[in-house]
């Protein structure tokens, strides 16, 4: 649904000839989004351990053994993501020349997102070496093999509600009368817009580092996400001049294309986890004297210093050309070059590192038929 209204102010008259039109602008909607079945009932998750994998010279005395475990990633509580946008805008009309601005405001606090499933398993890792092949006429079997009982957890991601997102700016547009002596309309428009993207709930990461032989078997719990909150901003302005010459059918237009700028910011979250899950599927706290615990560090993410600072792209600008001509009231062909014009300066990144900008012009033609 989604509801507009207009209000109409009185006119302000500033001088004898020259009046101020002014209204109000207000605007409510709700975006519903379902989720499809794909993601309600995903295909089921595999996960394949060897445990036996007893070689012979002799091909026929070979076994191998594998244990499959079957995980449901079914989310039958997956509820629909909803989008809700506000909007207060202000229209002034003054000699022909037109004003509009409008703020916004979107939230949605239940998007789709993967989010991890800890499931603890146990196995039997069997000794090879336990069994000789000296007097086997056939594979051996599995009771024959000295094997240990081992416990592991298998993160397992599935859709849920996570994915949050609040987004706010200002878009504007500001036109002029035709200028009768050249044929010419000018149009100014663009944009402000702020978007913080998040993911609620915990985030989940094991460590990549093998001990004895053995995976590192604590799965560290942080209570955001490391990398997926962020705040991105960018401003544009768009000047349009478009040029009309009704006798011979003809249309331009000229567009400079402005970014002021764009930029990102990730949230600045501690790389301490608050909490550990263990090789048996447990939970439980880390505490502070483990950050320097040689072996429960392996947890503690560290960032560098410049990390939480804002990634910013300065300021840029396009000039793209469109020529029309309507060749009778079926036909229309265009001839357009976009990138005719760039400004794009190489800029530092926040690392320090230099990053070239370079768009190359291009050209073509549009062919419109009406049947």
């Amino acid at each position: 649904p989604r509801l507009n209204t207009r209000l109409v102010l009185p006119d302000v008259n500033l001088t004898g000839s020259l009046a101020l039109k002014p209204a109000l602008r207000f605007g409510y909607g709700r975006l519903t989004r379902l989720p499809s079945a794909s993601q309600i009932y995903p295909a089921p998750v595999f996960n394949n351990v060897m445990e036996l994998n007893y070689y012979s010279q002799n091909a026929d005395l070979r076994r191998l053994y594998v244990a499959t475990f079957e995980y449901d990633p079914t989310n039958d509580q997956l509820q629909p993501a909803r989008n809700d946008k506000y909007e207060i805008g202000v229209d002034v009309r003054m000699a022909g020349a037109e004003l509009q601005m409008t703020w916004f405001y979107e939230w949605c606090g239940n998007g789709f997102s993967s989010e991890t499933m800890i499931n603890p398993y146990s196995y039997n890792d069997y000794d090879e070496s336990s069994v000789s092949s000296d007097g086997l006429t056939a594979p051996p079997e599995l009771s024959m093999f000295r094997y240990e009982t081992m416990y592991k957890t298998m993160m397992m991601s599935r859709f849920g509600n996570r994915a949050q997102m609040s987004k706010k700016g200002v878009e504007y547009t500001l036109s002029f009368p035709e200028i009768k002596a050249i044929r010419t309309s000018i149009s100014l428009n663009g944009a402000w817009f702020r978007t913080h993207y998040g993911v609620a709930g915990n985030d989940y990461d094991r460590p990549s580092v093998v001990i004895n032989n053995q995976d590192y078997p604590y799965t560290a719990v942080y209570t955001s996400s490391l990398s997926d909150n962020q705040v991105r901003q960018q401003f544009n302005t768009n000047l349009l001049l478009s040029l009309h010459i009704p006798q011979f059918r003809l249309l331009g237009t000229l567009s400079v294309q402005n970014m002021w700028f764009t930029s990102t910011k990730a949230d600045v979250v501690s790389g301490i986890p608050e909490a550990y899950i263990d090789q048996y599927g447990n939970r439980h706290p880390f505490t502070a004297d483990m950050v320097s615990d040689a072996y429960m560090s392996y947890m503690v993410k560290k960032f560098s210093d410049k990390y939480f600072l804002t990634s910013k792209v300065p300021f840029e600008s396009v000039l793209n050309m469109k020529l029309s001509k309507e060749i009778g009231d079926k036909m229309r062909i265009s001839f357009y070059v976009n990138n005719l014009y760039c400004y794009e300066p190489n800029y530092k990144s926040k690392f320090d590192v230099v990053v070239r900008r370079l768009s190359v012009p291009y050209f073509g033609m549009e062919l419109n038929l009406k049947l």
